[in-house]
């Protein structure tokens, strides 16, 4: 009993001279006894030898041995067997209760059956005999109910556990043995204890009974702890394997195999030597006791007594001075082994500091660096939970967590981090003292180190709560190190994350820009290239940067262009993917492209498209500028508004001078294409060989005097707005054929060109004749009118709707006495009744022409126009558009020889409007008839006055003449009449 509870030496001195009365007496069966005890001892302490020599020693005693003690020997065999791994004998004998009654008492007889059956059922376990194991279990459980003695019971339970872990159900045994320890924790028995924890340690690695909070390597820690100076060197071997299978120390994981079979080795040794000295000295003991038995049985004298009894002090004193001796070595031993643990944790922790330190500096993102930093310092410091807290706007927040917080723990990091932080910093590494691991105090169980480093305020907080342990001085070091690191890494990625930021804002903002963007180094390799420039190029995404731009065969015509003059503006290059418009500046301050160049390009169709749209007409009127009241034109208002909303063609059909483009431009201002060109063509005014080129462009070699980069016609220049086909009926049939395919196909083909381009524009048409009647005639297609007629607008003469005459006058009356800065703001009656009894041929551009001419005729502080200058009576009536037949008194005469010389020029004129009326006013048939050009015959009707543009600018009883020289009217305003040049001369038609 004394052996299991770790009491060696009182057990030795007891054994001792229960030894020494049995020699005296000569008992040989207490003699053995005791031997086998003596041996049992040695085996408990893993001292080999000696319990070999006990037991030889016991069976020189008695032959035979009394069946007792031969199971007591059997027992204390098995155990050496097992120890030193080989197979036990199987136990011969009978049952020690029956027989030899005065060896033992009851009671002894009694523990020693079941001791015999608990061995051999561990005997038979581990021979995997599963039968006999468990008879013998049920015996050794039988008989330890018997004897009630909890050491006992809870032995058996241990072994009942273990059979269960192999045979049935390792969660049960795992309760089952647990519950043995404390009852053997309660004995006092530390070694029974110590050894029972290391067997459950084992179970539950083989078995995998481990969980969150209990583990093979806690048992084996508790049972370090248990045995305490009662280990022997069996029992630090096991121990040591097992924590370094199973164990989370960093001593555990660095422990090799050498280095344990190295110190296992040693201790063996040492074990060995305590063993031979221990034999010696019982081996004098011995003799001494057999002499002394031999001095009594003779009689000797009192000075050959006293001389034995000399003898025997000398030789306990040996084993006195022995046992401190020896208890040095031990000492010395586990400091060797102490300072062999220490130097490899050292290692392993430095090792393990570098490769984290590395871990760390090879991070690239700066959200995942602080959780790497909490995993890799858990590892260093062996915590059981590990935040990186970082302070922002004041406020420290959790960045990064290892591990699981203990119950009523979770919220700890943020006050111990605060408190941590508002203290000084830290020691440094230098001035934290290094020193031995056995000599390292406990630092409690939470550690918190500050990070204060480029630029970042924060806190490394570790702690051991869910284990109960502590950290030492060297881990606060280590945790220093690795905070120090952690921040500056911190801080790197930060700006590393802000320049990253910045370039792709670059990018973004380089992509999102239309126009093709390169840049190279001085050494010509690329640096950039947006999405455009890749399109414009036809390369795939991620080709071009990294690669050389001399290597790049689309770019050798850029890097031809800019070789020797990094500074280029608008020069056009043509490359094998199109011509493109480029400019470029050097890299750095200097007008040299020794640092790099940038360049950007623009495709050359895109710019010109881009020049013309902002030079492109914009339109000037919205339905605002309409004026008038009266029923028929609000009714052509709201068609066109309705029209606005959709982007249907519109045909605009009505006389001249009814408005015709200002509802056109209203149209287009009040749509959706209000920001994109407005571009108006009159196809009367435009020479049939021109008409074809004028709308759809042309390409380069057309034609000759063509442009070199062809031209873009009217309907691409008018992108996605809107072009407007004045004077449509007057377009040619060949050109009313392509016009027709254009609406259908929305596609385009430029004059000498191939390829097909995309009509976005949308289509409004006017025309002052009846495009039905010209069907009809075969002078305009079917199919075209349908095309142009999806929404028709018919603009009323001015002359029905009479409302609106008083209304207009006085508003073209206001307009023109502002920009003249005249007085006048009222009409006259006598003016009104003029102006509402006249018919108005030329609609609302003759009103506007007469209010010009009034104004201006009137006196600077006139406030009221009473009366007109000029007479309205003399004007063409019954006919809008005034045509030919209003001149049939001019009609060429028949000559005789009594006639009057004609001038030339008199007959000239009569011949041209004589043509135009017979071919129906048709400009091109006329011309045709008489042989000339158009060009020509539009030249000689506006030298009339007849151009359908200004026929009635020069008409009229009363009206002032157009100078030679004077400004043009303007054709983008149809409502505006010219401005006058002169008001010297006026003219009365007769």
């Amino acid at each position: 009993m004394l052996f299991a509870c770790g009491q060696d030496d009182e057990a030795e001195a007891v054994l001792s001279t229960a030894r020494r009365d049995a020699a005296m007496s000569g008992d040989r069966a207490a003699m053995a006894r005791i031997e086998v005890a003596l041996a049992d001892g040695a085996i408990s302490r893993d001292n080999d030898a000696r319990a070999h020599g006990h037991l030889a020693t016991a069976r020189r005693q008695l032959k035979p041995i009394p069946t007792p003690i031969a199971a007591r020997a059997w027992i204390v065999e098995a155990r050496l067997a097992r120890a030193e791994g080989r197979a036990a004998p199987p136990w011969q004998g009978d049952d020690p209760d029956a027989t030899h009654e005065g060896l033992f008492d009851p009671s002894e007889r009694m523990d020693l059956s079941v001791e015999l059956a608990l061995e051999r059922a561990i005997t038979s376990r581990l021979a995997q005999e599963w039968t006999a194991a468990r008879a013998h279990l049920e015996r050794a459980r039988e008989l330890s109910n018997v004897t009630a003695s909890p050491r006992w019971i809870a032995l058996v339970e241990v072994e009942v556990g273990l059979y269960a872990a192999e045979v049935d159900d390792p969660g049960a045994a795992y309760a089952r043995i647990r519950q043995a320890i404390v009852v053997l924790g309660s004995t006092g028995t530390k070694r029974d204890e110590g050894r029972a924890m290391i067997r459950l340690a084992e179970m539950m690695a083989n078995k995998h009974v481990e969980s969150e909070h209990d583990s093979a390597a806690l048992w084996l820690g508790r049972a370090l702890s248990a045995l305490g100076p009662a280990a022997t060197w069996r029992d630090r071997s096991a121990i040591r394997t097992g924590f370094r299978a199973h164990g989370r120390r960093i001593l555990d994981r660095v422990m090799t195999e050498g280095t344990a079979s190295r110190i296992e080795g040693f201790e063996r040794a040492r074990g060995a030597l305590l063993g031979a000295i221990s034999i010696s000295v019982e081996a004098a003991e011995c003799a001494l006791n057999d002499l002394e038995a031999q001095v009594g049985k003779d009689g000797a004298s009192d000075a050959v007594q006293s001389l034995v009894e000399q003898v025997r002090a000398a030789a306990l004193s040996m084993s006195a001075a022995t046992a401190p001796a020896m208890g040095d070595l031990d000492r010395v031993v586990h400091d060797l082994i102490d300072f062999i643990g220490a130097a490899l944790v050292e290692r392993d922790r430095m090792r393990s500091l570098l490769v984290a330190l590395s871990d760390i500096d090879a991070a690239t993102d700066r959200d995942a660096l602080p959780p790497l930093i909490a995993r890799l310092a858990a590892r260093i410091l062996e915590a059981d939970r590990v935040v990186v807290a970082i302070a922002k706007d004041a406020k420290l927040e959790l960045a990064g967590q290892w591990g699981e917080a203990h119950a009523g723990s979770e919220h700890l990091w943020e006050t111990a981090a605060a408190d941590a932080m508002s203290r000084e910093r830290p020691k440094t590494p230098s001035e934290i003292p290094v020193v031995r691991r056995s000599e390292e105090q406990p630092a409690g169980p939470v550690l918190v180190v500050p990070m204060h480093v480029g630029g970042v305020d924060g806190a490394i907080y570790a702690d051991k709560l869910v284990r109960n342990g502590h950290f030492r001085e060297q881990d606060q070091a280590m945790a220093f190190l690795l905070a120090e690191y952690s921040a500056i890494a911190l801080g790197r990625l930060r700006a590393l994350e802000q320049e990253r930021a910045a370039l792709r804002r670059l990018a973004v903002t380089l992509d999102a820009i239309r126009d093709g963007v390169v840049s190279w180094d001085g050494q010509g390799v690329i640096l950039s290239a947006n999405a455009a420039l890749e399109r414009m190029l036809r390369v795939q995404h991620g080709d071009l940067v990294g690669t050389r731009v001399q290597d790049q065969a689309t770019l050798a015509p850029l890097v031809a262009l800019l070789a020797g003059n990094g500074r280029v503006d608008g020069s056009v290059v043509r490359m094998p993917t199109g011509s493109f418009v480029v400019s470029a500046r050097p890299l750095g301050s200097e007008d040299s492209s020794s640092n790099g160049t940038v360049a950007t390009l623009v495709e050359l169709d895109r710019a010109q498209k881009l020049a013309q749209r902002i030079g492109a007409a914009r339109p000037r009127y919205n339905f605002a500028d309409v004026v008038g009241t009266s029923p028929p034109l609000l009714n052509a208002v709201s068609i066109a508004k309705q029209a606005a909303a959709v982007d249907s063609t519109v045909l605009i059909t009505g006389e001249s001078g009814t408005g015709k483009e200002i509802i056109a431009q209203a149209i287009h201002t009040a749509g959706s294409r209000t920001g994109e060109p407005f571009v108006g063509v009159n196809v009367a005014a435009i020479p049939r060989e021109l008409l074809e080129a004028e709308l759809f462009g042309y390409d380069r070699g057309a034609f000759t005097g063509a442009r070199a980069e062809g031209n873009a016609g009217k309907f691409e220049q008018a992108g996605a707005g809107t072009i407007l086909l004045d004077e449509i009926g007057e377009m040619p049939m060949d050109m009313q054929a392509k016009l027709l395919r254009v609406l259908q196909e929305r596609v385009i083909v430029r004059l000498g060109g191939s390829g097909e381009r995309a009509v976005h524009a949308r289509v409004i048409a006017t025309t002052h004749r009846d495009l039905s009647q010209l069907v009809d005639e075969g002078k305009f297609r079917m199919d075209l009118l349908y095309r142009l007629r999806v929404l028709s607008i018919e603009l009323p003469p001015l002359r029905e709707r009479p409302d609106d005459v008083h209304v207009l006058a006085q508003h073209y009356m206001m307009k023109f006495a502002e920009q003249q800065r005249k007085r006048v703001r009222e009409l006259g009656p006598r003016v009104y009744e003029e102006l509402q009894s006249y018919d108005w041929p030329g609609n609302i551009r003759e009103l506007a022409n007469v209010m010009e001419s009034e104004v201006s005729l009137l006196a600077a502080d006139a406030v009221r126009l009473e009366r007109l200058a000029t007479r309205l009576a003399g004007r063409f009536h019954g006919s809008a558009i005034p045509s030919t037949g209003q001149f049939r008194a001019m009609e060429v005469p028949m000559l005789s020889p009594l006639s009057p010389i004609i001038p030339l020029s008199e007959l000239e004129k009569k011949a041209f409007l004589h043509a135009l009326e017979r071919s129906g006013q048709s400009v091109a048939r006329a011309a045709e008839a008489l042989g000339v050009s158009k060009v020509t015959f539009y030249a000689k009707l506006r030298s009339y006055g007849m151009h359908p543009k200004d026929r009635f600018d020069e008409e009229g009883p009363t009206s002032v003449r157009r100078q030679r020289g004077a400004t043009p009217v303007d054709p983008v305003d149809p409502f505006e009449p010219p401005t006058r040049t002169s008001t010297s001369k006026i003219r009365t038609e007769k």
